[in-house]
């Protein structure tokens, strides 16, 4: 074979080569000399140009997964968020619940109430009954802020914003 054949073989191996383009605009760009590449008559011009082509391929495919990672990784850490902020709703409406014997402690704070009017039971058990009320009400309420706040994390979780403007029932709480 002679060196004319054995040239136009590599060359249209290097163009039938994924980074031949890449290649074409590295040589316009960088003004590629033949310094960079040495240029052979055995063609070894052309194996150091796809050494070069595959040195980059290999990088931009690291590129590739480190760019797949971080997403996998943003990924899990964005449902992670939503999972934790679905359970929290879950868990402070359970509490709502076991704290709805609010009813219960009320009924018991107005017995003892009329308990002490008729003179059967001194003022402290009345007032014993009226902490016990204000303790589970204050729980009520805390529970309840809980619930709300979770709420507005789910709802950011899952990617929405908060805002009031857009809501006129929550504006006119304000």
């Amino acid at each position: 074979m002679s060196v004319k054949s054995v040239q136009f073989a590599v060359a249209a191996h290097i163009m039938a080569a994924p980074g031949y383009f890449w290649l074409r605009q590295h040589q316009r760009r960088h003004s590629f000399q033949r310094e960079s590449v040495p240029a052979y008559r055995d063609g070894s011009a052309a194996v150091a140009a796809l050494r070069l082509i595959a040195a980059e391929v290999a990088q931009s495919r690291g590129a590739y997964a480190e760019a797949l990672a971080g997403y996998r990784q943003a990924a899990l850490r964005a449902t992670e968020d939503v999972e934790n902020a679905l359970m929290e709703v879950a868990q402070t409406q359970v509490r709502l619940e076991e704290l709805q014997g609010e009813v219960t402690l009320t009924r018991g704070r107005d017995l003892s109430e009329r308990a002490y009017k008729a003179g059967a039971i001194p003022l402290t058990d009345v007032l014993n009954a009226d902490s016990q009320l204000l303790v589970a009400r204050n729980d009520v309420e805390s529970t309840r802020a809980d619930a709300a706040r979770a709420a507005v994390r789910t709802f950011r979780a899952l990617g929405g914003g908060w805002d009031v403007r857009s809501n006129p029932s929550i504006a006119a709480v304000k």
